[in-house]
């Protein structure tokens, strides 16, 4: 079975998460993206390549951001949060736009998809504007009203001035595998139980 990890952030937990499943992480050394650990073989890729990467059956089964997976247009089966990489994706603004409750014309965001979806939800109007990085700058920029960002501590958000002032959506890692393939993930999840047990018993 082939697994991709995401690189980043969620590299680490993930492989702590398979650890504490029994598969354990080998000292690969270098800068090697990829190991075989007896009948998995597991992948370090960037995380929004992953849902093509499945979607192209590259790989059975991956560890993935929830943001990543609400974003894809590939339909993927995913089993819930495995307790790691919890995070929210929210709406931010300046602090002078928050203390005078401007109206958000435009949001710019590394996640449009969700974002219209969000204000579609709340019956709210604004052009979304998607970026691939440093979302932060645009309202300093002039280009956005507002963002729609990952915020883990909300260092990033202080240090560019803007505030925090509505979550769009909860994030979490969690296994994914293509629609109508959950079947691949919940073996993989059996295997790595009983490997754990064999681990926790020598």
């Amino acid at each position: 079975m082939r697994v991709a990890l995401p690189t980043g952030r969620l590299e680490d937990p993930s492989w702590a998460w398979l650890g504490r499943h029994g598969f354990i992480r080998p000292d690969a050394g270098g800068r090697r993206l990829w190991v075989q650990l007896c009948n998995l073989d597991v992948a370090m890729v960037r995380g929004r390549d992953i849902p093509h990467l499945l979607a192209e059956k590259a790989v059975d089964a991956a560890i993935l951001g929830r943001d990543i997976v609400e974003e894809s247009d590939v339909p993927l089966w995913a089993s819930g949060d495995l307790g790691f990489g919890r995070c929210r994706l929210m709406l931010a603004v300046p602090k002078s736009a928050a203390a005078a409750k401007r109206p958000l014309r435009r949001i710019a965001t590394r996640y449009p998809e969700i974002t219209r979806r969000w204000l579609s939800s709340r019956h709210m109007e604004a052009e979304v504007l998607a970026l691939g990085g440093a979302v932060e700058a645009a309202p300093w920029l002039g280009v956005a009203d507002g963002i729609v960002d990952i915020v883990e501590t909300g260092t990033t958000l202080r240090a560019n001035g803007l505030i925090a002032i509505e979550t769009v959506l909860p994030c979490y890692a969690t296994l994914v595998t293509l629609s109508g393939h959950g079947a691949i993930a919940e073996s993989l999840m059996n295997e790595g139980r009983e490997r754990g047990r064999a681990v926790g018993e020598a």
